[in-house]
């Protein structure tokens, strides 16, 4: 059989008994190549759309990434791929027709590497095979719909065998399959039992080349794809020797990584009815066999067989007969012989055979034409010596002849040989040795080809790749290159210092698994897919990313599409820098623009709101006059009076509102003067006990020798009289309200780290309760106008902006401190009057830091407070074990082998509180002294029983002067 044929002919009838003996023999060794069934089931499903199950479409929608199909390029014409780069064979219309039913797109990669296709599937990295033989050790990591196509596997030979053959022919014979296809499998299973010598090739193309030259004996491969490659190169000289007990059941495979993916496959299979998919399959393979025993042929059988029992007499004319098809035969012969010859004489490469010894038996005259001879002829009588004359280094030869000797054969070797005029070239050489009965070397059969201009593009393109990788090392900016599933396949140092990585461990790795979240996975994934699908390039991409050690960096990348000289795209390169530090100046300087914005939008609203609480308050003025005059005239038993007592109250609330937003805006009148705030404070304490009711227990507990501050005495009514009302409904039942003064004083340095604190000597004035406390969203909107979290109807939204705008009224600032169910501590600094001051109100002179060497564990689950507590110790000389919970600072304790002198730490903790973690530290280190620290302030702590009584405690905010101060103070406490 001739499998360049892909339709039948007309079907020759014979003349003669013997010929039909000879097609009778011909059609029994190829029943099994007619015999095979392209399988299909009869039954016809309805059209329409494939019923999933809810689990089966939930995983289709949420994993549209996941849906990945590698096919084979090289795989015609089961799948392959077109000149225009898409994917297209018999699979691609079986995947075609799957793909309209689910209402989905596969994401469809071209590979040429099969071995890496089943690597891929076994990963999960690849989803679908499209066209995949199921085998024993195929089934452990892919599930597999019924076949859809049958093929049998069939044995090609350079030259038409006198009858059918099988593998057992084949012993001692050296045989081809493609390396990775499931032929090489069974093949293998059946060396030991036939006795050849396997030999792997890349792909069918070149089996069969290497065949039709001789290199291999046969080459087992389906019937469909070796028809179609044999038409395709157009080799005349290879043929059908017989058939093997395989065959190719080609089914759609895919990854057990998704096992609902398959299950909506197999349904969409089922519902393709069965002559649609035998029409697809009779579009790529359907083939008829020029060797179908017909009813004609059958019945010259019968009656030549008859007429030859009885015509014995006619064996003159049958001797005649066989020695006119003889002639046919022979003249067949010396037809196939010319096509040899031709092919021999019109390849591109040179062909040649030569004897051990160093002659030239034959030539091509592409051979000729490359080593500058003006014929065959003329190079075999000129080269004698092929060592001496041919070799440009004669060793080289030597190289040769052993290669042949010890392997038999050379797939290429690349030499330097000598052209007729004495010049060299290179050279790429292909053979084998054949030898003769009695196992020595006969001669060499091979192929030359000129790589003169490859060598010298080759050693262009090393001294380019020189110079392209010494700039790619010295450049600042990370590159890298990925293939189109994601992995990296070359990067330059910068890029892997960025990461932290080797090359070794790098190299190959998916860029998803750098990502620091695997929400950024995704969708670095989608814009590489997007680029994949539209070739525009990646710009400003961010992307965070983990180093080996664990720190996270932001990177900004550019990437673009990278396509190979067909224009088929192959992967991605790109540049990446490090933003890290822009990005974290950028927050910054967006936090101080917030607080700039913030203190803007303050002052604009305070602007607008004086403007018309002023206006608002003299129409108020109209409203209440008019409302009194109309009150005296109507008397009690008018039917308005009750009205106008009703717009009276309306008017003196509405009053007390636009005073409120005068004083938020600082334009009201005051009448400021010097006060001595505990005075002005404890005068009005009855007042404030009334105002919060006895539930709540209020406790006064005033600083001595506090400096004077100059304001309305009234600002304090106001403030004081806001914050306990807030105070009181914050709290739930019974609790407890502190009031509180002090001294404090801030230096330039504490103020540039802690925004809104302003340089100078403060009198303290602050307001705590053990409410229900406030979380970071109320804080952020605290001071705002009109916002309240009050009932409507219960609050104005307006009492902690008059409080905001008394303090800049005063050029002082105020600092709040809550966590929620932890109740909040209000902090308002007014600024301290220096004209009127004596000498108990001086500013006591700021003692020299007082350094130490002892080993402190400091505790503070707040990061920024955690360093910057930390970096003030260690210039003070201490050795400090920082920890930001209470679990690291117990191990930290446990493994510390020296001596911790001082436990300082905050009060409200996220594991447990300060005393708490005390106790356990305290017996590790029975001598250990205790600092607590809290924005709460002391007495507070205490009522909410956190601390005893005189535990040395330090409130927050403190300067590094407090803090050294109080740190010196309590390790030089003297044990009783």
């Amino acid at each position: 059989m001739n499998t360049s044929s892909w339709k039948s002919g007309t079907t020759n009838k014979p003349k003669a008994w013997w010929v039909v003996c000879g097609y009778v023999a011909l059609i029994l060794y190829m029943i099994p190549v007619t015999g095979y069934a392209l399988a299909s089931d009869n039954k016809v499903p309805s059209f329409g759309a494939v019923h999933l199950t809810d689990e089966e479409s939930s995983w289709l929608k949420a994993h549209p990434e996941k849906i990945t199909l590698f096919f084979n390029t090289e795989f015609p014409p089961i799948e392959f791929i077109s000149g225009s780069g898409s994917f297209t064979g018999m699979g691609a219309d079986v995947i075609s027709r799957i793909e309209s039913l689910l209402g989905i797109d596969f994401v469809k990669t071209p590979l040429d590497d099969w071995n890496r296709h089943l690597a891929a599937l076994k990963s999960g990295e690849c989803a679908i095979a499209p066209t995949i033989v199921r085998t024993g050790e195929r089934e452990t990591y892919a599930f597999f719909t019924k076949p859809y196509a049958t093929v049998p596997v069939v044995i090609i030979t350079p030259r038409t065998p006198l009858g059918k053959i099988t593998l057992d022919d084949l012993a001692g014979r050296r045989v081809g399959v493609v390396s990775g296809y499931a032929t090489e499998t069974y093949l293998r299973n059946k060396t030991l039992q036939d006795r050849f010598e396997l030999v792997t090739v890349a792909n069918v193309s070149e089996g069969l080349r290497r065949t039709a030259f001789g290199q291999i004996d046969a080459f087992v491969e389906n019937l469909a794809v070796a028809a179609y490659y044999i038409e395709l190169e157009g080799i005349p000289n290879l043929r059908v020797a017989g058939t093997t007990d395989y065959q190719f059941a080609w089914s759609i495979g895919v990854s057990r990584e998704y096992p609902q993916l398959f299950s909506a496959i197999n349904k969409a299979m089922e519902q393709i009815p069965a002559d649609e998919m035998t029409a697809i399959r009779k579009k790529w393979i359907a083939m008829e066999v020029d060797f179908k025993m017909d009813p004609t042929t059958r019945r010259n059988l019968i009656l030549t067989a008859l007429f030859s029992v009885l015509l014995l007499a006619g064996l003159t004319g049958i001797t005649i007969f066989l020695k006119r098809r003889l002639n046919q035969n022979i003249a067949g012969l010396k037809e196939s012989e010319e096509k040899y010859r031709r092919l021999f004489d019109h390849a591109v490469e040179g062909v040649f055979q030569t004897t051990p010894d160093g002659r030239f038996l034959s030539a091509n005259p592409s051979l000729a034409r490359i080593l500058g001879y003006n014929s065959a002829r003329e190079l075999i009588e000129h080269l004698q010596d092929i060592g001496k004359q041919h070799y440009l280094n004669p060793e080289d030869r030597q190289t040769f002849q052993r290669i042949m000797e010890t392997d038999g054969e050379t797939s290429d070797f690349e030499v330097q040989l000598r052209k007729r005029d004495g010049s060299p070239i290179w050279a790429s050489i292909k053979a084998r040795a054949v030898r003769d009965e009695t196992g020595g070397l006969h001669h060499f059969d091979g192929l030359l080809e000129d790589i003169t201009e490859r060598k010298h593009v080759e050693k262009a393109l090393q001294e380019s790749e020189k110079r392209y990788r010494t700039i790619l090392d010295e450049m600042s900016e990370g590159y890298h290159e990925v293939d189109l599933a994601g992995n990296f396949t070359f990067f330059n140092e910068a890029f892997l210092n960025l990461f932290g990585y080797s090359r070794d461990e790098m190299l190959g790795t998916n860029f998803s698994s750098y990502a620091a979240e695997e929400a950024i996975a995704k969708r670095i994934y989608r814009i590489y897919n997007e680029t994949f699908r539209t070739g525009a390039p990646i710009q400003n991409c961010e992307w965070d990313i983990l180093r080996k050690d664990g720190e996270r960096r932001t990177l900004e990348f550019y990437a673009s599409l990278v396509r190979d000289s067909k224009e088929i795209a192959t992967g991605f390169r790109g540049i990446v820098r490090d933003i890290t530090q822009n990005k974290q100046a950028e927050a910054e300087r967006e936090k101080l623009q917030a607080q700039l914005n913030q203190a803007q939008k303050m002052e604009s609203v305070g602007r607008l709101a004086g403007g018309v609480a002023h206006d608002f308050n003299n129409m108020l003025g109209v409203i209440l006059g008019h409302t009194d005059l109309a009150l005296l005239q109507a008397g009690e038993k008018h039917k308005l009076y009750s009205d106008l007592k009703e717009i009276q109250k309306a008017a003196k609330r509405s009053a007390d509102i636009t005073n409120q937003l005068l004083a938020f805006a600082r334009k009201q009148t005051i009448s400021p003067r010097q006060l001595d705030l505990n005075d002005t404070v404890e005068s009005m304490l009855n007042m404030f006990r009334r105002l919060i009711g006895e539930n709540i227990d209020l406790a006064w507990n005033p600083a001595p020798h506090l400096w004077p501050v100059k304001m309305d005495p009234s600002q304090i009514d106001q403030i004081l009289a806001n914050l306990c009302v807030n105070a009181r409904d914050a709290i739930a039942g019974v609790g407890k309200l502190t009031i509180e003064t002090g001294r404090k004083s801030f230096d330039e340095e504490y103020c540039s780290e802690h925004p809104g604190f302003i340089p100078g000597d403060f009198v303290l004035l602050a307001v705590s309760d053990n409410g229900c406390g406030m979380d970071k969203d109320i804080l952020d909107n605290l001071f705002e106008p009109f916002f309240t979290t009050k009932e409507v109807g219960k609050g104005t939204g307006l009492g902690l902006a008059t409080i905001y705008g008394i303090c800049k009224q005063n050029n002082g600032f105020i600092n709040v401190y809550s966590e929620p169910g932890q109740g909040s501590t209000f902090k308002i600094y007014l600024p301290r009057l220096l004209a009127h001051e004596d000498t108990d109100m001086t500013v006591p002179e700021k003692k020299a830091a007082v350094k130490g060497t002892e080993t402190i564990l400091l505790v503070e689950d707040e990061p920024m407070i955690l360093d910057m507590t930390t970096t003030m110790l260690e210039m003070l000389g201490y050795t400090v074990l920082a920890a930001a919970s209470p679990d690291e600072a117990i191990r930290l304790a446990k493994d510390y082998t020296g001596k911790i002198h001082l436990l300082m730490s905050d009060v409200v903790l996220p594991e447990m509180n300060g005393r708490d973690l005390a106790g356990q530290i305290v017996h590790l280190y029975p001598g250990i002294r205790l600092l607590f620290m809290s924005g709460y302030t002391a007495n507070v702590i205490a009522h909410h029983g956190v601390l005893d009584d005189g535990v040395a405690f330090i409130q927050k905010p403190f300067s590094m002067a407090d803090m050294t101060e109080k740190v010196r103070e309590v390790l030089d406490i003297v044990s009783t």
